[in-house]
């Protein structure tokens, strides 16, 4: 009900709270039940214009790293789907990291994202 201005005041603190404000969005979107075409919960039309508002308050490129910064490669996607986003600079890369061990794809993740300590 509330989720907008609840996802405005994630975006805009400071520093932002993007990983929170993505967590709702996901778990809003896995409360709703899915429709009978759409194969990840991820594609209903209320989290994508939740994604797309998010994506409003705060720069794509954080947004798409702070999902990949999670783990969490349907995010991941979901949030480069509605950016300016090259499908072939994005689609190879989560799917290779999906194709991976979990801990080698965090270590990736954590180097892309030049989160060094994390990463070792």
């Amino acid at each position: 009900q509330f989720l907008l201005p609840i996802l405005s005041t994630f975006a805009k603190q400071e520093p932002p709270k993007l990983e929170d404000a993505l967590t709702l969005v996901k778990n809003d979107a896995m409360n709703k039940p899915p429709s009978s075409g759409t194969r990840s919960v991820l594609l209903s039309d209320k989290a994508q214009s939740s994604i797309q508002y998010l994506a409003f308050l705060a720069d794509y490129k954080l947004l798409f790293d702070t999902a990949l910064g999670m783990y969490d490669y349907e995010l991941a996607k979901a949030v480069a789907r509605n950016s300016q986003m090259d499908p072939k600079q994005y689609l190879p890369m989560l799917k290779r990291l999906n194709n991976l061990p979990q801990f080698e794809a965090q270590y990736e993740v954590d180097l892309r994202l030049n989160r060094y300590d994390k990463a070792l």
